[in-house]
């Protein structure tokens, strides 16, 4: 499965970035859902931690962290609708400072955003202090749902090819009611291929350093073979990238 290994790699991204001379001051989980990462991590305590996520399923989360008697004092909470509002503006609001270096972690999330708010993301991230690093993942367009990159936000269905292991996905994101509604326009083979269409995408349009980009090959091969064997495969999945801003 996809977020086992993400989850595995993002981890060792945020670890990274904590310590060490070029240590980042800030770390921001854009779209955290129910994530603990704050917690299990052990950052240290100058590190600057945020999460950012929809008002509903943020409460939810501290209703559950409380009950569990999880202190969630060393982490602020940032409520964002990111369709509608600037999830930058809001952070500022609550103490960001956008003029020291930080690491924003984007997990499972561009899938389920219309084009428009990509293009907001990436340009907000632009607007970061130097040497800031967005980590995150992000599919190809297999769904007739999705729209890609260069796409307006018009609802009309596109046609789309897809592996059995995407149908899956496609279906059990509409069983949930998760849309997907972005990825990048490529074929499977293209979408694997290095240079990726994701790296030409990051440095073409945004002019962003990228420092890390994965395929799902690479991935299962780093986080789920033993001794060069795969215990598991993940099947055709998203890229995993970590872009910088210059």
């Amino acid at each position: 499965y996809t977020g086992r290994p993400r989850t595995t790699w993002l981890d060792g991204v945020v670890r990274e970035a904590g310590v060490g001379a070029d240590a980042v001051a800030q770390v921001v989980i854009l779209g955290a859902g129910l994530d603990t990462r704050f917690h299990r991590l052990g950052l240290p305590a100058e590190v600057k931690k945020f999460e950012v996520d929809a008002p509903g399923t943020q409460a939810y989360k501290l209703r559950c962290l409380k009950a569990a008697g999880v202190d969630t004092s060393a982490v602020t909470h940032v409520p964002v609708n990111f369709e509608t509002q600037s999830w930058l503006d809001e952070l500022k609001k609550q103490g960001f400072d956008p003029m020291r270096p930080v690491l924003l972690v984007w997990e499972g999330v561009s899938m389920y955003l219309s084009p428009s708010a990509i293009d907001a993301m990436m340009k907000s991230f632009g607007a970061c202090a130097k040497g800031s690093l967005l980590a995150f993942d992000v599919w190809r367009r297999f769904s007739k749902t999705m729209r890609g990159p260069d796409d307006d936000d018009a609802p009309e269905e596109k046609a789309a090819d897809k592996t059995f292991f995407e149908r899956i996905v496609t279906q059990v994101s509409f069983l949930v009611g998760e849309r997907l509604t972005f990825g990048i326009d490529a074929d499977e083979a293209t979408f694997l291929a290095e240079p990726s269409p994701v790296r030409k995408w990051m440095e073409g349009k945004y002019a962003f350093k990228v420092k890390e980009d994965l395929n799902c090959n690479a991935i299962d091969a780093k986080y789920l073979s033993v001794d060069g064997r795969y215990v598991a495969r993940n099947g055709p999945g998203p890229r995993f990238v970590v872009v910088a801003r210059k």
